[in-house]
């Protein structure tokens, strides 16, 4: 009954009440043979195990759309962030941030619409949406970090000629970092530099 295109919700109050309806049926029958058999507390232990299946249905099937839409945002957020990063124009945090935003706000509209069947609490609902926009900045500082991974290693095997070219091109923060400057920064400081400016504009 749950795959008739009916809301979740829906579906659940009309199997429920469908499954409690024949219960009571039959405990009308039973009634009429064993006139002091009282079916109340049966009845209620049988309410019960419905609402605990129907509570873990729910949560699975949440957890399957949640799951989908995450790996909905990281497809669309891999290959294109990963192009911006590689780049390195002036405008590609920018770039990233726009992308990043219509992403997020395409996968919540879907996501916002797929899951209404559920007739979630607002607050239920504005929280799973918060933490799908969460797992999608993550997805992209977490390929910022990678690029920045990438971009040391360049480093360590370029010319200084080259590296010097690369530090006076690229804009780690507010000002401009020397070959001297690069040179002294771990790496660590280095990839938090390019991911801080990152949260930065992405913020």
């Amino acid at each position: 009954m749950l795959n008739k295109g009916d809301g979740f919700a829906a579906s659940v109050r009309t199997c429920t009440g469908s499954c409690m309806l024949e219960f009571d049926l039959g405990c009308a029958d039973a009634a009429i043979k064993q006139a002091n058999w009282d079916a109340s507390k049966v009845r209620e232990k049988f309410r019960h195990d419905i609402d605990g299946l129907v509570s873990s249905l729910c949560s699975a099937k949440l957890s399957e759309l949640v799951g989908n839409y995450k790996k909905q945002l990281s497809q669309a957020l891999m290959k294109p962030v990963e192009t911006l990063l590689e780049a390195g124009g002036k405008d590609t945090w920018s770039s990233i941030r726009k992308l990043l935003e219509h992403e997020t706000e395409t996968a919540a509209s879907e996501f916002s619409t797929a899951i209404s069947g559920f007739e979630l609490d607002r607050a239920t609902i504005n929280r799973m949406v918060q933490d799908l926009g969460n797992y999608a900045r993550n997805v992209v500082e977490k390929i910022a970090r990678q690029e920045a991974g990438k971009v040391l290693i360049r480093m360590k095997g370029s010319q200084p000629s080259l590296i010097m070219e690369k530090a006076q091109s690229q804009d780690f923060g507010q000002e401009k970092k020397t070959l001297r400057q690069l040179q002294r920064m771990p790496e660590l400081r280095v990839s938090k530099a390019l991911i801080c400016y990152g949260r930065h504009t992405l913020g």
